[in-house]
């Protein structure tokens, strides 16, 4: 499974994001403090019902945004 993997390649660093692809599949979802964020697609819907882009306005926090069309 894609986040497992994507876990499994930080689970020894110091991270707030990590922001991969791949599968499609639009994420936004925290895991022990650590923000998942997988943008989806605005070519290829896969399984989902619409398109989508990701956006992630970075400050003193993170605030994600996953936009479907």
């Amino acid at each position: 499974k894609t986040i497992d993997r994507v876990i499994k390649c930080f689970q020894e660093d110091e991270v707030n994001c990590i922001i991969f692809g791949h599968s499609h599949m639009p994420l936004s979802q925290l895991y022990n403090d650590i923000l998942l964020f997988n943008p989806g697609s605005p070519t290829d819907k896969r399984r989902n019902k619409n398109y989508s882009f990701g956006i992630l306005e970075i400050h003193e926090s993170i605030q994600p945004h996953i936009v479907y069309f």
